[in-house]
């Protein structure tokens, strides 16, 4: 399952705007569980050699502990 959303999911590029710096935000999924976790997104595009970018992700959840006397 996904781990980050990018937002937008897509850029695109043309003769217009290709030296254009354009902003994806990375977004954490909410998680049952309070592990910070590692993921990749890949970055692709027509004539050019997909790249994997390594993203982590810091958990937002936390854990708790219960302790019970004997």
């Amino acid at each position: 399952s996904a781990k980050v959303t990018a937002t937008p999911a897509t850029l695109n590029f043309d003769a217009n705007n290709c030296a254009t710096a354009q902003t994806v935000t990375l977004a954490a999924v909410s998680d049952g569980d309070a592990e910070d976790e590692a993921t990749q997104i890949s970055l692709s595009a027509t004539g050019i050699t997909t790249r994997e970018v390594a993203v982590t992700v810091d958990d937002d959840e936390t854990q708790a502990h219960i302790v019970t006397p004997a």
